[in-house]
């Protein structure tokens, strides 16, 4: 692996495990390739996971497998990587691991941005965004004073064909739905909707499976002999696949904020405990009906959430237009890496 100028390389430590799901690694590639459009070259460190690597390959992206290990010995693996390619900027992206590894890297002398979700109290990087709207998730301790914050959805980090998809119009005979939770699902949610909505005898839905998506032969069983039902397996395009649905059934993770920004009003449950504010926010706003979390959510509730939506156009178009209130897609301001 040849070595970079210390302004030309920004490395990127981003989790990619199948149990913490696919949207940091997601979120990571589509900044990387805005990044890389300014002559940057990026080293992403990544778990050992052969789908994540496959997907940074494909993506022309440059990669590191590094091990797992406890946090101050994966913070020094770090910086002899940094000081080895003359790297100046680390970005971190590690959900729960994303302070410690902070803390332990604000020895050394290079600039260090955070993503945060709901995991970081304390602030020791340079930098910290977090990209979500849940207020509580933003009450942060500076350690450091020059440390800089920066709060809100209007940071959250999507690929611009979401926004130039967005939703414009609806059907009023035939309304197409589609089902996502995630590139990983590891509880299986796919599953669980699927099997909810088997008694509805007319319905157009597809079933979107993400790269990391475990369980293909169990939802390929379930929907076995039932045309009402397509599997769209790793799809290239997701935006695209989204555009064609008149109603969204997913977690309430990065694919809610994807679908608002699209306008496809959603019906959402938390795959995850940090999710539940989440969903609770884009309901109250108005872009989603909030099912609950994981499997809590009654299969009575999804099956009769879904046949009113489908058949309440108006309402439909209302939750449209206040996704795009929650996340806009347009704004998306970056913090100077060099400043």
């Amino acid at each position: 692996m040849k070595r970079y100028l210390s302004k030309q390389l920004i490395v990127m430590r981003c989790i990619a495990d199948r149990q913490k799901g696919y949207g940091n690694l997601v979120r990571c590639i589509t900044l990387a390739k805005e990044l890389r459009k300014k002559k940057y070259q990026i080293l992403f460190l990544i778990d050992d996971e052969k789908q994540a690597s496959k997907i940074l390959v494909k993506q022309k992206f440059s990669h590191k497998i590094i091990p797992k290990e406890e946090s101050r010995e994966q913070a020094d693996r770090i910086a002899k990587i940094m000081n080895f390619f003359s790297s100046r900027i680390l970005l971190l992206d590690m959900r729960e691991y994303g302070e410690s590894l902070s803390k332990h890297l604000s020895k050394y002398d290079f600039k260090t941005v955070v993503i945060d979700d709901a995991w970081c109290k304390n602030v020791y990087a340079d930098v910290i965004v977090n990209v979500t709207p849940v207020k509580q998730y933003h009450r942060y301790k500076k350690i450091r004073k020059k440390s800089k914050i920066y709060v809100g959805a209007k940071y959250f980090i999507a690929d611009k064909k979401f926004l130039r998809y967005r939703k414009t119009s609806f059907r009023l005979r035939a309304p197409r739905i589609i089902i996502s939770m995630g590139g990983s699902d590891p509880e299986d949610l796919t599953s669980f909707v699927v099997k909810s909505l088997l008694s509805i005898s007319k319905i157009q839905a597809t079933i979107i499976l993400g790269p990391l998506y475990s369980h293909y032969n169990k939802i390929q069983n379930t929907i076995k002999n039932n045309d009402n039902f397509t599997i769209i397996n790793k799809p290239k395009n997701i935006w695209l696949e989204f555009s064609k649905s008149d109603l969204a059934i997913s977690n309430a993770g990065n694919t809610l904020f994807e679908l608002a920004i699209m306008g496809i009003p959603t019906i959402c449950m938390a795959a995850v405990k940090h999710q539940i504010p989440y969903a609770k926010i884009f309901a109250e706003k108005g872009f989603a009906k909030d099912l609950g979390y994981e499997r809590k959510a009654a299969k009575k509730a999804i099956l009769s959430t879904t046949l009113n939506l489908l058949h309440d156009e108006l309402l439909r178009v209302k939750m449209s237009k206040a996704g795009s209130i929650i996340v806009d897609g347009k704004d998306r301001k970056s913090t100077r890496l060099n400043s």
